[in-house]
């Protein structure tokens, strides 16, 4: 039982135990006759309708005009309250025990019955009943059903043929008009099943339909609208499109066609060139780009959509592989000295480069966060903050 400072029962619980111990004990009686005085009191003033404040005030004036203190260091409200809060986690403590005790003492004097023993299969059938049932498992059912309801049948089909025939019937006679009945039945019901059966069976999954997507007319057109002696499209628009100027381009181009397998030109089984290396960079920078998804660059270059998620990945691995080290760091000393001095000539001394931020929507924000990352948008956010150089270093 939880002893609060309303409850009666705590404080009767408190005075029991202190019965015969006065002397040891006095201060302790001495604060729980003051607490149950001033608790209980109907007194408009000093009883149960006062505040807390003045409640605790109450019980440090009367704890401590107590003549059994005399001569003692007269005790704060601060201590006051510590010391109920210890009492009455006490008899909190006792009282469960006490109670666990007495479940205890008659669980131990009621007779314990022996277990029945389970029969055998009775745990597997409760959790083959359990199991969700497959398309074969519920055919297997359903014909089962025909034998439990054949003597239903047979009787039915019994009763209707002698009621029929007003004469009576010999012995021979009343048996086979009942097996022609109940074959006739059984057979309907059979036919039934099956057809039911049939038309919620489940229909196969199909296989993948082959696209053809002439490939080699995707690298044409790429080639001729970009990367011949007289492109389609002037320089600028290339520029605009790959976020970089074609040598840059060439370059990563060539060096991921060295040094990784995925991006070199290769034949198949049957002789027929695959992806040329610049539709598989395309593909992946136009979805860097433009933020794209997979399939958009299926019209124009002929890739699939995993073909497409695949380059993207292969690319961006490559990327940190290859050029990582040089261009993916963190500047040095010299580094910044030397960014330094471009800022002052410009006429900025002091400035290392152009910072900007932008908001990304944080999809999975933990709610507990959601106020601290959420601004007028009502949607939480991520700060992203990037320093660029005049020469483009982020």
């Amino acid at each position: 039982m939880t002893v609060y400072i309303t409850g009666n029962h705590g404080l009767w619980v408190c005075k029991k135990r202190l019965r015969g111990t006065n002397r040891k004990f006095s201060a302790m009686r001495t604060f729980l006759e003051s607490v149950r005085h001033l608790r209980h009191s109907k007194d408009s003033i000093v009883g149960n309708e006062q505040k807390g404040d003045a409640f605790w005030k109450r019980i440090v004036e009367y704890y401590n005009s107590s003549p059994l203190l005399v001569g003692t260091v007269p005790r704060e409200l601060g201590q006051c309250k510590q010391r109920w809060a210890r009492i009455n986690d006490l008899i909190c403590k006792r009282t469960m025990i006490s109670a666990k005790l007495r479940i205890l003492r008659k669980t131990a004097d009621t007779p314990v019955a022996e277990p029945e023993d389970r029969p055998i299969g009775v745990k597997a059938t409760k959790a083959a009943g359990k199991r969700k049932k497959t398309g074969k498992d519920e055919e297997l059912t359903k014909l089962e059903g025909l034998m439990e309801i054949k003597k239903k049948i047979s009787r039915q089909s019994l009763l209707e043929s002698l009621l029929a025939k007003p004469e009576p019937l010999m012995g021979d006679e009343v048996d086979r008009r009942l097996n022609a009945t109940l074959d006739k039945a059984v057979d309907e019901y059979f036919e039934d099943t099956y057809n039911n059966i049939v038309k919620n069976q489940t229909k196969k999954q199909s296989k993948r339909a082959y696209v053809e997507r002439n490939r080699e007319e995707g690298h044409t057109r790429l080639w001729n609208d970009y990367f011949s002696e007289n492109p389609t499209f002037p320089p600028h628009l290339f520029r605009r499109r790959f976020r970089m100027n074609k040598a840059v381009f060439m370059r990563i181009v060539d060096r991921l066609s060295e040094k990784f397998s995925f991006f070199q030109q290769r034949r198949d089984d049957v002789g027929r060139l695959g992806l040329s290396p610049l539709q598989k960079c395309t593909a992946a920078l136009r979805m860097l780009a433009y933020g794209c998804v997979a399939d958009a660059v299926d019209e124009y270059l002929r890739l699939g959509e995993s073909t497409s998620l695949s380059c993207l990945s292969n690319f961006t691995e490559g990327v940190i592989q290859l050029f990582g080290d040089e261009y993916l760091r963190r500047p040095t000393p010299e580094d910044l000295q030397r960014v330094l001095d471009i800022g002052e000539i410009r006429g900025f001394p002091g400035m290392i480069g152009s910072i900007d931020c932008m908001h990304w929507e944080w999809k999975n924000c933990p709610t507990a966060w959601k106020g601290q990352y959420t601004r007028g948008s009502g949607k939480p956010t991520i700060v992203l903050e990037a320093v660029a150089l005049q020469d483009l270093w982020i």
